[in-house]
């Protein structure tokens, strides 16, 4: 067992909330200790597919999908229906795209997920047809090393797959 001066910070749950909490604080100096119930790494998020949602994201400008801040606030308020904090909201807009640049700078490897559009595209303002949806490159178990069977994997979808490859 660990002395409470081996750490600076305990985050509770290893779904991408705890690892990315677990990622930052390290990136910033920390020692942070993640505490999880499961027998294995993941939580929740092992479930999800994994695609991240973030307006006006670098990879998108790069493949040559435009995108806006007006559009994405234009998005977020229908999707809001009129019960959006518009500080939280525009925390989110603003901040979501640096949080993409600093988990890719930290060695996260991102892509554009081609063939989901946004949920309401084509009926709601601001709606894009692609370039939003970002998913995590594959990492193969093998550099997992002795950490390959710690991590959770799902039982209903292939986890050798991306999810634009699912969708093809």
């Amino acid at each position: 067992m660990m002395s409470s001066d081996a750490w600076d910070i305990v985050i509770l749950g290893s779904g991408i909330a705890g690892l990315a909490g677990a990622l930052a604080a390290h990136e910033m100096g920390l020692r942070p200790v993640i505490l999880e119930k499961a027998s294995k790494l993941g939580g929740g998020t092992v479930n999800s597919y994994g695609l991240i949602w973030v307006g006006q994201n670098h990879l998108a400008q790069a493949a040559g999908y435009g995108d806006t801040r007006g559009e994405v606030i234009s998005y977020m308020r229908f999707l809001g229906g009129g019960s959006l904090d518009d500080e939280r909201m525009t925390a989110f807009v603003d901040r979501s795209p640096e949080a993409l640049k600093f988990f890719e700078e930290c060695g996260v490897c991102f892509h554009v997920v081609r063939g989901v559009t946004d949920h309401y595209y084509g009926k709601s303002p601001g709606s894009h047809a692609v370039g939003r949806s970002v998913e995590v490159d594959l990492i193969s178990g093998f550099e997992l090393g002795d950490w390959r069977d710690r991590v959770s994997v799902p039982e209903d979808v292939p986890c050798f797959v991306t999810a634009e490859e699912q969708i093809a």
